[in-house]
């Protein structure tokens, strides 16, 4: 199990100089290979201690949640089944990989690492997790400053070219890696503060620090609402009872807060017109008649009508591409860098509630809900029953929140997935072993 972790913490850094596509594809090959791997050796451990092992000791354990997750992945399979295209349902495009074969991936990936992983496996998983994101920091540092691998400098066709190169590292997105790193930071948190070993705790506060340099270095606003949601998250859960001991502090941040949003209301025409890719980045996001908001709502609403027409099932996963080339674009929602419109074509609805309506309908949604429900409910049963778990589980919660905020303007990737299931795993599994992380 600990070479499971190990090799999921570092599949960030997977990339394949070899191809037309190096990024995205790799990954979720990887993840597939782990999987099966890992069910086949699951298998035969079962098999050669059948005899040492109570038959219903793992049904016993099965909650809530392990039934959420089945039903979440029975349905996606039945959205397949009745999908317009179930071919690419399944494996979906070349270029995304993200059917219904990569989430059975996560899914048996969750049941293994639900049950088997241990205390000192997550760990491992944390510790190398933080050397990964200092190594991709630094990595879009230097892609931000203009400097690349031959091979894969600009593999992927961004555009918009006002100001440095937004940084995207070896995730093959500024949107994938401001992500990746928003949901790595409570854990690097977690390892700062809490890991007994001081060379650890060193390197877990400078990968919070180069994470929090390289999501600005992104451009990508749902990765700083991402990021700057999921530490709060951390801090606010952190001490019992911070709420009431940090009221003052709280009230003054809300005092600031609007006293901000106050001014940049004022400012607010001067920002969108500002050469300065960071300023015009915030300031673009409240303005709907142009540019990638333009594009975004537009899209949702070209879906939802498209949606109300198989609203039980959905048209099944990574499909809607199939349907968005129909889309007649407003030319307003070029980036500001083109003089023509955009001619992308969305293959996946930067939203993972849409997204989830699209492949699976309201019954995906509703399924959706439903595992949501069962780990909120898990977590509160935990903070207050299981103070020794605290911490770990604090930061488990800081990466689911981080996981949704992402994902409001965003969907699912190699690393974004495989997190989200990872932290499930992490928030059930913890309640079997008993451990403590400074005996690692």
């Amino acid at each position: 199990m600990t070479i499971l972790l190990a090799l999921l913490a570092i599949l960030p850094l997977a990339v394949n100089f070899w191809v037309e596509l190096p990024y995205e594809p790799i990954k979720i090959l990887l993840i597939e290979m782990l999987a099966a791997v890992s069910c086949a050796a699951a298998f035969v451990w079962v098999f050669l201690n059948k005899k040492n092992r109570s038959k219903t000791s793992v049904v016993e354990r099965l909650g809530w949640v392990d039934f959420a997750v089945a039903v979440w992945f029975i349905i996606l399979a039945l959205s397949t089944v009745q999908s317009d295209s179930p071919y690419m349902s399944f494996w979906s495009s070349d270029v995304r990989g993200t059917g219904l074969a990569y989430y059975a991936a996560l899914t048996a990936l969750y049941f293994i690492v639900r049950f088997g992983a241990r205390t000192k496996d997550w760990l491992v998983f944390s510790r190398i997790s933080c050397v990964v994101a200092i190594l991709v920091s630094v990595y879009g540092f230097l892609q931000w400053l203009g400097l690349d691998f031959d091979g894969l400098e600009r593999a992927f066709p961004l555009y918009g070219r006002t100001g440095p190169t937004r940084a995207f590292a070896t995730l093959g997105h500024p949107n994938f890696l401001g992500t990746y790193l928003a949901l790595f930071a409570p854990f690097g948190v977690y390892v700062w503060l809490k890991d007994s070993r001081k060379v650890w705790r060193f390197l877990g506060g400078l990968a919070v620090a180069s994470s929090a340099i390289a999501v600005t270095l992104t451009y990508s606003r749902g990765a700083w609402l991402a990021y700057l949601g999921g530490l709060a998250v951390v801090w606010f859960l952190w001490e019992q009872g911070r709420f009431r001991k940090s009221k003052k502090i709280i009230l003054g941040f809300g005092l600031l807060l609007l006293i901000a949003t106050g001014l940049f209301v004022a400012v607010y025409p001067r920002l969108l017109k500002s050469d300065n890719s960071f300023v015009y980045r915030i300031a673009s996001s409240f303005d709907f008649r142009q540019g990638s908001t333009l594009a975004r709502v537009s899209e949702w609403k070209y879906a939802l009508g498209l949606i109300l027409q198989r609203p039980i099932l959905g048209y099944g996963m990574d499909t809607y591409v199939n349907h968005a080339i129909n889309r007649t674009k407003d030319p307003l929602e070029r980036n500001r860098d083109w003089q023509e419109a955009d001619p992308s074509v969305a293959d996946r609805l930067h939203n993972l509630f849409f997204d989830i309506a699209w492949s699976s309908g309201l019954v995906g949604l509703a399924a959706f809900f439903f595992l949501l429900a069962t780990v909120l409910q898990r977590l509160r049963k935990v903070f207050k029953q299981r103070t020794e778990l605290r911490h770990w589980m604090v930061a488990l919660s800081g990466t689911l929140f981080a996981y949704l905020l992402s994902n409001l303007t965003g969907f699912d990737f190699s690393a974004s997935g495989l997190w989200f299931y990872l932290v499930l795993a992490g928030i059930v599994g913890s309640e079997y072993h008993q451990n403590s992380y400074n005996s690692a």
